[in-house]
């Protein structure tokens, strides 16, 4: 079974790589970069933290569970890009193993 990384990981992720980033000097496009991360994922988050209610509770654990499908569903569609390139490279190898075709030619029909 795969497993899927969480938001935290990716998160966690693309802090070790600005920060790898940075140490090559790159840091004026790695700043750049973390402001419109921190941008889209502000946008993207709904901050429930503050909600005690049992029904508020839950619709936080819907939340949940939608961010974490969403995620599932970037991993699948990434899965069947792969295989759709596989499919073609595979389709292009069996292509070179396949014997050539003969036709007849019918005019040789009618000289039967």
């Amino acid at each position: 079974m795969v497993k899927i990384p969480g938001l935290d990981d990716l998160k966690k992720i693309g802090s070790d790589l600005m920060d790898s980033a940075k140490t090559v000097k790159l840091g004026g496009m790695v700043d750049k970069l973390k402001t419109g991360i921190e941008s889209v994922s502000k946008k993207g988050s709904v901050d429930m933290s503050g909600i005690d209610d049992p029904l508020g509770k839950l619709i936080q654990d819907m939340n949940v569970a939608l961010t974490e499908l969403q995620a599932a569903n970037t991993a699948q569609a990434a899965a069947i890009k792969k295989m759709q390139n596989q499919l073609v490279t595979l389709g292009k190898v069996a292509a070179t193993y396949q014997k050539p075709m003969v036709t007849q030619n019918p005019e040789d029909d009618k000289k039967i």
